[in-house]
This record gives C-alpha cells, sequence and structure tokens, in this order.
C-alpha cells in the first residue's frame, strides 16, 4: 500500500508517490541506491527507471531510443488531418501489434538507416514523405547520445538490442510506466489502475499505447 504521506493530491506528495513506486526513495522519503541510479541520466525518474531496466532485459538501444523520443518536445507524428488518409498509409510500415511504442521504434530504426546512407537533404524528404517530424527526431538523436554517454560512463552497454524480440522493451517500459497501466473494464474500455479513475475508449489512437485488433487485458496509457 501506498504510504499516507504520499497519498496526497499536492504536486510534491504526487511527486514523491512516483519515486516511491519506482523504488527511488523509501519509506522515509531517503534516496535508494536505485534512486541515485536515476539520477544520473538527464530523464524523467519514469523513463531513466525503464532504461536501467533494459540492461536486464538486453535491450538498451532499444528502450532508450523509444524514451529519447518520449522525452522529445515534439510529437514524433504530427497533426496531418489535412492529408490523414496519404499519412495512414505511409506510416502503416511502422505499425506493431503491440503499440505505439515498438512503432517508434521501428520508425527511429528506419530513420538511422536513412542517416548512415543519404545526406541530409535525403533525410529531409524521408520524413516529409513517411509524415514524421524531423525535429522530433533530431531532438531524439541529441538525447540519446547524451544517454550514451550517460552509459558508457557508468559501465552499461548501450549497444544491446534484442531485434524484433517483441517482450524486452515493453517489459523494460513497464518498469517505470506503472503509473500509465489500465485494466479492460467488462463494457470494453480501459480503466487506469493508477491515480485518477479514468476510463478510455477501448482503441483511443491518441491515448491508447495498445491498439491492437487483439483484446489485452492491460494495455498502457500515455498522457
Amino acid at each position: 500500500m501506498i504510504p499516507c504521506l504520499f497519498d496526497t493530491i499536492h504536486p510534491v506528495g504526487s511527486a514523491l508517490r512516483t519515486l516511491w513506486l519506482l523504488d527511488a526513495i523509501d519509506d522515509s522519503r531517503c534516496l535508494t541506491d536505485f534512486g541515485r541510479s536515476l539520477a544520473m541520466f538527464p530523464l524523467e525518474p519514469q523513463y531513466a527507471a525503464a532504461v536501467l531496466a533494459s540492461v536486464k532485459h538486453s535491450c538498451t538501444a532499444d528502450v532508450m531510443s523509444v524514451v529519447a523520443l518520449l522525452s522529445s518536445s515534439s510529437p514524433l507524428f504530427p497533426d496531418s488531418s489535412s492529408q490523414r488518409d496519404a499519412a495512414n498509409e505511409a506510416r502503416t510500415k511502422f505499425r506493431h501489434p503491440s503499440g505505439d511504442h515498438w512503432a517508434m521504434l521501428n520508425v527511429f530504426r528506419a530513420y538511422d538507416e536513412v542517416c548512415a546512407s543519404e545526406g541530409k537533404s535525403s533525410r529531409k524528404d524521408w520524413c516529409k514523405r513517411n509524415f514524421v517530424s524531423q525535429r522530433a527526431l533530431r531532438e531524439a538523436e541529441n538525447i540519446r547520445t547524451q544517454l550514451r554517454g550517460v552509459c558508457e560512463r557508468i559501465g552499461i552497454d548501450w549497444g544491446l538490442s534484442c531485434g524484433n524480440e517483441e517482450s524486452p522493451p515493453l517489459r523494460s517500459l513497464l518498469r517505470g510506466l506503472l503509473q500509465h497501466v489500465a485494466l479492460l473494464q467488462p463494457d470494453g474500455t480501459y480503466k487506469q489502475m493508477m491515480g485518477p479513475s479514468v476510463c478510455l475508449s477501448k482503441f483511443s489512437p491518441r491515448n491508447l499505447l495498445k491498439s491492437s485488433q487483439r483484446s489485452s487485458r492491460f494495455t498502457r496509457v500515455h498522457f
């Protein structure tokens, strides 16, 4: 059970609760060893926790790419309402049954390949053709470079990748995004398990990070 000293709507109490759930602080609000490890990364605590969890699951390179995109100030998929059909068709190649986190990873991997073989003008054209934000990708590149530097300083192999194995990155991300887990309700909607009692449409594309055709009891909610 969450200690009562964290169970508050005050922003400070909410932040402390997040740190406690991540095992970054103990019941006395003292920083734990894991919390000190989180503090080494220039990230929100939940994203730093996901990166550290990725070491156990041997997918640090993959999780760092996703976390870098999540930390970007620009959305990876900008509003393309005026060209909705074309945007949906172009982005189809990046979709993944497990949800948006893997779709983001697919975009970043494809962009890395373009960067390795094409010039700057080609990268811009590629982003335009695929209706993804080059600004978001460039910012994510910079964030990822910083994270690699931190990993090198503390002895983490940032090059580990799971290839196309679905589970490891999701398990790692779940370690940090516990408060974003939602449970499938009998009426087909999802209800957040922590925080505000929010019910969401089963396949709401803006909020649900699991939009496959198969039914899932749990999903991850991203605000």
